[in-house]
């Protein structure tokens, strides 16, 4: 009994080892089919979303082909004077060859900030006389490194309104006088001009359109605002307003950064007396671009941003467009910084060329007798002259030609883009068929998408 008993129970043993042996072995041959199929899973999610991705790829790519972020001014400034700038920039850009995104800037010092440091942006509107507050005081070291100049654009003058008791900029000590909000161009221009004057007048901090209502209200004695004349903050004021616009003399010693300039009755007909001036202040309005590495992709975006708004200076300072732009001034050095290189290569041949151009204007007769045909003729010219003229003609059939390509290429991307497009509306389709729900997109919507 005892001998069958453990026989018995050795065969059960045995059974059961040997069952659970088959079981582990049916499972181990399991386990290679199962990560297989987990691999395998992967593999086709990801090659299902390849023309996702290329597609996002490309569209990426074609978003920021030639796109070149600008900070136009800070934002207390006048709107009409952001409306000129805007003008401007939106008059160079050429489809994919040059897309300028404008972003409204937050201050004199702010702006410098995000020129240096924020990504995406490449240029902006310095004024001069915080051009000339950094080269003294620079808020990082070997700044002209990173930040150089191209032209002034335009002036932007000193206005200094105040109530009609009050007869000159000096009457202004120890009184209210408004100079916009902290850390704006207006409140560090005001404040650096009285501080030059040795006017100690009491700062306040109100943005302009508040500060115009309580000048008409008597709540402060004056307000200070730098902006392109005419501004559209004083194109309403009225003679019952008992305001008048002060001068700050011709013969002030004025410090680097600004220039004299005058208001007169054009600017503000219902202000200013005809045949009288307001002697003032200007500041220039500085293009500064950040210096990327010569070779780089952002380096020839800032590149082609300068030297198509170099192209158009000619055609900007005719009648047809604002008077401001005909202040543009490409020859004129910023002391103490750098001109961006390709700005410094236009210039150059340009520069001689006007002065070329000069001379042939004065020897050309006056008469009115002569035909445009006989002044051409008459135009002296000699080699050097010549030979500049025939490079301005190669650069201008160069810059066809890129703009040429360019637009090439645009159209190739284009034809890979609706390829890779028109695969993924037929993965969309697979899937929704597939799971049986949601409503594939319709090609014909491509026509929509890439109309352009």
């Amino acid at each position: 009994m005892q001998l069958s008993t453990l026989l018995s129970v050795a065969g059960w043993i045995y059974f059961a080892v040997s069952l659970s042996s088959g079981a582990a072995t049916q499972i181990s041959s399991d386990k290679p089919s199962t990560q297989q199929q987990a691999v395998s899973q992967v593999r086709e999610s990801r090659v299902k979303q390849q023309p996702t991705a290329r597609v996002r790829q490309i569209l990426r790519q074609k978003a920021n082909s030639g796109l070149v972020a600008v900070l136009l001014g800070a934002s207390e400034s006048d709107g009409s004077d952001l409306f000129k700038v805007s003008q401007l920039f939106a008059a160079l850009e050429r489809d994919d060859f040059l897309r300028i995104f404008e972003v409204e800037g937050k201050g004199a010092l702010q702006n410098v900030v995000e020129l240096a440091f924020a990504r995406g942006i490449e240029a902006g509107l310095i004024q001069s006389d915080t051009l000339a507050f950094l080269k003294r005081e620079p808020l990082f070291p070997q700044m002209e490194s990173f930040l150089q100049y191209v032209a002034k654009l335009h002036d932007k003058e000193v206005h200094v309104l105040a109530a009609s008791n009050i007869y000159s900029i000096e009457d202004l000590a120890e009184k209210k006088v408004n100079f916009g909000p902290r850390n704006s161009e207006s409140f560090m221009t005001g404040t650096k001009v009285f501080g030059s004057l040795s006017i100690n007048a009491e700062p306040m901090e109100l943005a302009h359109t508040l500060a115009l209502e309580k000048l008409k209200q008597g709540e402060i004695a004056a307000m200070v605002y730098v902006a392109a004349k005419p501004a559209e903050l004083f194109q309403h004021l009225r003679p019952e307003d008992n305001l008048r616009f002060l001068a700050i003399p011709a013969g002030t010693d004025i410090k680097p950064g600004y220039t004299h300039a005058r208001l007169g009755p054009d600017d503000y007909p219902q202000s200013i007396e005809a045949g009288k001036a307001v002697e003032t202040l200007a500041v220039g309005s500085i293009l500064v671009v950040y210096n990327w590495p010569p070779g780089t992709d952002r380096y020839r975006k800032v590149s082609r941003l300068v030297e198509t708004l170099l192209d158009q200076i000619k055609s900007m300072r005719t009648p047809v467009h604002h008077p401001k732009w005909r202040d543009m001034d490409i020859n004129s050095p910023v002391p103490g910084w750098n001109r961006f290189a390709p700005a410094e290569e236009w210039i150059k041949p340009h520069a001689e060329y006007e002065r070329g151009e000069n001379r042939r204007r004065a020897s050309v007769p006056q008469n009115g007798l002569a035909t445009a045909v006989d002044k051409v003729e008459k135009l002296p010219m000699n080699a050097a002259e010549a030979n500049n003229l025939f490079k301005d003609f190669q650069r201008h059939v160069q810059q066809q030609a890129l703009m040429t390509r360019t637009a090439r290429r645009s159209l190739e991307i284009s034809d890979e883009l609706a390829g890779l497009f028109r695969d993924f509306l037929q993965y969309e389709k697979q899937e929704s068929v597939r799971v049986g729900s949601g409503r594939p997109v319709d090609p014909t919507q491509l026509s929509d998408v890439f109309g352009e």
